[in-house]
């Protein structure tokens, strides 16, 4: 099992995390950009709004900040447009 985070929760980030939690990885799905968003999917049931179901409850969904970046993962994933320029340097200087 890895600890993995993806930054970016729209419909390709929150899609690419469901075959790892599948696959027994711990799965923390970051959002940079849309509070919003993060906090629907803090709700129970965990509903994504544009891949219209409820994603698995173990994914941890958090709003991405240098806290975030600090614990160890072993694997990064950027699922948004501007996530990766903005957010290297952050992940880099954590190890």
């Amino acid at each position: 099992m890895k600890n993995i985070l993806i930054i970016g929760s729209g419909a390709m980030g929150a899609a690419f995390s469901i075959p790892l939690i599948e696959n027994k990885h711990k799965v923390t799905l970051s959002e940079p950009h849309d509070i919003k968003l993060i906090n629907k999917l803090n709700l129970k049931k965990k509903f994504h709004p544009s891949l219209k179901i409820n994603l698995p409850k173990q994914i941890i969904t958090k709003k991405i900040c240098s806290r975030n970046v600090k614990f160890k993962m072993e694997s990064y994933s950027c699922g948004c447009k501007f996530g990766w320029d903005r957010y290297h340097q952050q992940i880099f200087n954590a190890f």
